[in-house]
C-alpha cells in the first residue's frame, strides 16, 4: 500500500543521491527523507489495519461474514483510512458527538470517536424504538449501532485502538485472548 503523497519526496530524495552536498543541500534532504519516512509509517500503519480487518481469524468474520449484508466492510475500510489520514483528526468541532468505545474486557481502554449530530441521532432513535419494543435501549456494543455508525465510526476507531495496543507492545495473542478483536464486542457509550 502506497499514498501518491510518498512518491514527490521519493523523486526529489533521489536526486540527491550520489552527489557531493553542501550544507545548505544537506537540510533540505533530510526535511524530505524525515518526510518520507513518516509517510512510509503512515502506509505501513494502514497496511496493518487493513490487513488485520480483513485477514484475522477473529476480525475478518465480522466484516466478511456477520456484517456482509450491511455492506460495513468497504465502509469500514474507506473511513478507517479516510480518519487516519486526516490532518485534522484531533480537532473536535463543537457540533460533534462523542462516542467512546471500550475494549470487551478492559474498561481502562478506550477511544474517543466523534461523530455528526446527525450520526447520533441515529443511535438515539434506534435506542428510543428498542425501548419502545423491549423496555431497553440495548444499544451498549458495537454490533447493536446503526449500521452506518457502527462501519464509518466504531470500527475504525476499534481497529485504530488495537493497532495502538500493539505499538504499546502488547501482542496480537494476549489482544486475542483479551477480547480485544471481537470488534463487535466492544461497548460504547454516547457523551
Amino acid at each position: 500500500m502506497r499514498q501518491a503523497e510518498s512518491d514527490g519526496p521519493a523523486e526529489k530524495l533521489a536526486l540527491y543521491e550520489g552527489r557531493t552536498l553542501t550544507l545548505g543541500q544537506r537540510r533540505p534532504r533530510l526535511e524530505l527523507r524525515d518526510k518520507l519516512r513518516r509517510l512510509e509509517n503512515q502506509e505501513a500503519y494502514l497496511a496493518t489495519g487493513i490487513k488485520l480487518m480483513l485477514s484475522d481469524p477473529s476480525v475478518s468474520p465480522y466484516l466478511l461474514e456477520v456484517y456482509r449484508d450491511t455492506g460495513d466492510l468497504p465502509l469500514a475500510v474507506s473511513s478507517f483510512i479516510r480518519h487516519e489520514l486526516d490532518p485534522e483528526k484531533g480537532r473536535i468541532l463543537p457540533a460533534q458527538v462523542r462516542l467512546r468505545l471500550y475494549a470487551p474486557q478492559d474498561a481502562e481502554v478506550r477511544r474517543s470517536m466523534y461523530m455528526s449530530q446527525a450520526q447520533g441521532s441515529l443511535i438515539m432513535k434506534l435506542m428510543q424504538k428498542r425501548i419502545k419494543k423491549y423496555k431497553k435501549p440495548l444499544t451498549d456494543t458495537v454490533d447493536e449501532l446503526p449500521d452506518k455508525v457502527r462501519a464509518r465510526i466504531a470500527i475504525p476507531g476499534v481497529i485504530a485502538e488495537i493497532l495502538r495496543q500493539l505499538e504499546e507492545g502488547r501482542s496480537i495473542d494476549e489482544l486475542r485472548r483479551g477480547g480485544f478483536l471481537d470488534i463487535g464486542h466492544w461497548k460504547i457509550e454516547m457523551g
